[in-house]
């Protein structure tokens, strides 16, 4: 069956959801979390995109990002992907794919959806069963919301 063309809109965000290759545990510890944020940064500065929220679980990562002119959802995602990769396969000593191909995106409709999407995102580590309490969960932006910690990686708040 042939590919389809990811659809590409203009000054739009997205929510976007990528899994590690079946769905394998890789992003557990300090080390590689703190890979995938600098990468995360890297590439926010390269194409200019907003990041509004995210977190990292240890088999898949969210975000909500408005990307711009300079690179779309589909460049941004390659490359960052692509990278990391490298990056994390050749820290754990490993010769397999990292990501499962591609990656889901949802293009963010309204104040509902996002903030909706927003909530989605921060709950995460809570409904998988990975904390009690969301505030002791370090790689997601809920700390940048809630208790204002942008230790980890800033982000680009839109207020209602």
């Amino acid at each position: 069956m042939p590919k389809l063309k990811r659809i590409i809109l203009e000054n739009y965000c997205y929510f976007v959801t990528t899994n590690t290759y079946e769905k394998e545990n890789i992003f557990k510890g300090r080390e590689i979390i703190q890979v995938l944020i600098e990468d995360l940064e890297f590439y926010r500065k390269k194409f200019d995109f907003q990041l509004h929220a995210f977190v990292i679980m240890p088999n898949h990562i969210h975000l909500l990002i408005t990307p711009s002119e300079k690179g779309d959802i589909s460049k941004i995602m390659h490359d960052f992907k692509s990278h990391t990769s490298q990056v994390l396969n050749r820290l754990l000593k490993r010769n397999e794919p990292l990501w499962q191909e591609g990656f889901y995106e949802h293009v963010v409709r309204d104040e509902f959806d996002f903030k909706r999407k927003i909530d989605y995102i921060h709950k995460n580590p809570l409904v998988a069963g990975i904390v009690k309490e969301l505030m002791n969960y370090q790689f997601s932006s809920f700390r940048n919301y809630y208790i204002e910690d942008e230790n980890l990686i800033k982000v680009d708040r839109i207020v209602f």
